[in-house]
């Protein structure tokens, strides 16, 4: 771990920190859909049968379509390329990239290996982590440009503080999602507490800290490719601000969400059929318009 020997000092470094995600997120959107449509386009140029290409493909990180496995690695560059990895070298060795298994239905169960069954792992996230001791007391620093988190959560073992505890990641009239992390033994339980018309839903996530994750391309990349959500969003330093995404089984239709004129979120589905019609819908023109300038993609789109 990186050892602080005050509270001051590693209130500074978070700062620093803070500063960097901030940068990232707004500066690199979120984005499954390029990378889909280029493991499609290999799929189509040869001949055989899906399951055995896809036993052979060997997934990767494209600059121009990062899942949260590419924007964890890409957070990573950033914070050893500033001056925070200058001042503080032994990041580059201390910073690692931890996988995350999603709505975890036994955590007793998942718990008792270590690491975690093979049998009962699926990796679906990727997020940056960093064993921190503070003062004497130790912790954990999570960062998920994945999940759009704009502040590095402090996980301590003790749960005092510098410790995050609840907060509300994102606030939609539609939806509101808080999450906490706590750490249990060689994991981080992640809750998630989501507020849906009045009623509230809870689930565990879990991150592994006990060792770095090093499949993250050939596990949770290579999974990525065939999960049937697909998302493009662009965010500020706080928080998502345009995009579009879609399930490819059964809903057939864009869900693009934008900005209108004073900073309101907008949402429109758009049904896949339309796009092959002489799409003459003037209300689907203007949100495909808008959404295509704010997420910085051709306006002709």
């Amino acid at each position: 771990p990186v050892e602080f020997p005050s509270l001051v000092i590693f209130q500074i470094f978070l700062q620093e920190l803070h500063a960097i995600l901030e940068a990232e997120l707004e500066g690199r959107p979120y984005n499954t859909i390029g990378n889909f449509l280029e493991f499609y386009k290999h799929f189509r140029s040869q001949d055989a049968p899906f399951w055995e290409f896809y036993h052979h493909y060997d997934a990767e990180i494209l600059p121009e379509s990062l899942s949260c496995v590419g924007l964890a690695c890409c957070l990573i560059d950033s914070i050893m390329n500033s001056s925070l990895g200058f001042v503080c070298p032994e990041l580059k060795t201390a910073l690692f990239l931890a996988s995350s298994e999603e709505m975890v239905m036994d955590i007793d169960v998942y718990c008792s290996c270590s690491p975690p069954s093979s049998a009962f792992v699926v990796k679906e996230h990727v997020l940056v982590a960093l064993k921190v001791l503070v003062e004497g007391r130790s912790g954990i620093v999570i960062l998920d440009p994945g999940y759009h988190v704009n502040i590095p959560v402090v996980v301590m073992s003790d749960c005092m503080f510098p410790h995050t505890g609840w907060f509300v990641l994102s606030e939609t009239p539609k939806v509101k999602r808080e999450y906490r992390y706590v750490i249990e033994g060689d994991f981080v339980q992640w809750a998630v507490r989501e507020t849906r018309n009045n009623k509230t839903k809870c689930w565990k996530n879990l991150v592994y800290i006990k060792q770095r994750f090093l499949s993250h391309i050939s596990v949770s990349e290579k999974r990525n490719l065939v999960f049937n959500f697909r998302t493009l969003v662009v965010r500020n330093k706080r928080e998502p601000v345009a995009g579009m995404y879609c399930n490819l089984e059964g809903d057939e239709k864009f869900t693009l969400f934008y900005q209108d004129n004073v900073g309101k979120r907008v949402e429109v589905k758009i049904p896949f059929k339309y796009f092959y019609s002489e799409r003459t819908n003037n209300q689907f023109e203007s949100a495909i318009a808008s959404c295509a300038t704010q997420v910085r993609y051709n306006a002709t789109l």
